[in-house]
């Protein structure tokens, strides 16, 4: 077993007697079982990475240029959304300001539900893939609806938000 370090042991007065108390000692089986598990998980996964340590793993073949997009898009909506909302849709300035510090909002909280869907029910990669497309399908539609004269007149489009 490894050496105990100082931040798993808390040491305990009893009276003249000083007791040794460990973080592991106050564990169930179950969870000992647990984290033998995980350590053994753990170290199976940093040997497969260890074994070719300057080869990235696929996935971030993927993830790093989505993560990318993800973050220009935003980036360069973001600032443009309260003008947008002003000037295309013809919202007052105090809703403008409301519609995009929503989508400010939601970009930073969309992550949680994310988290959630993809532990309980999706997985990482379906989760990635589908937030992904939603993601796309918006930035598609910010991008036509841009396109002047397409969606009539000013103020017409402020109706339906």
């Amino acid at each position: 077993m490894a050496e105990k370090r100082d931040i798993d042991v808390a040491h305990v007065n009893l009276g003249d007697e000083k007791i040794e108390v460990s973080a592991m000692d106050l564990l169930t089986d179950h969870e000992r079982e647990l984290l033998e598990l995980e350590a053994r998980l753990n170290a199976e996964l940093d040997a497969k990475l260890m074994a070719n340590p300057n080869k990235m793993p696929k996935a971030c073949y993927f993830i790093l240029p989505n993560e990318f997009g993800e973050r220009f898009c935003y980036y360069g909506v973001q600032p443009n959304l309260n003008k947008y909302f002003q000037l295309i849709t013809g919202m007052e300035k105090a809703d403008a300001k409301v519609y995009s510090t929503a989508f400010t909002m939601l970009a930073y909280f969309f992550p949680l539900i994310g988290a959630a869907l993809s532990d309980s029910f999706l997985g990482k990669w379906w989760t990635i893939i589908s937030f992904s497309a939603v993601y796309l399908i918006g930035m598609i539609m910010v991008t036509v609806f841009a396109i002047p004269n397409l969606i009539g007149p000013v103020g017409q489009v402020s109706n339906f938000l």
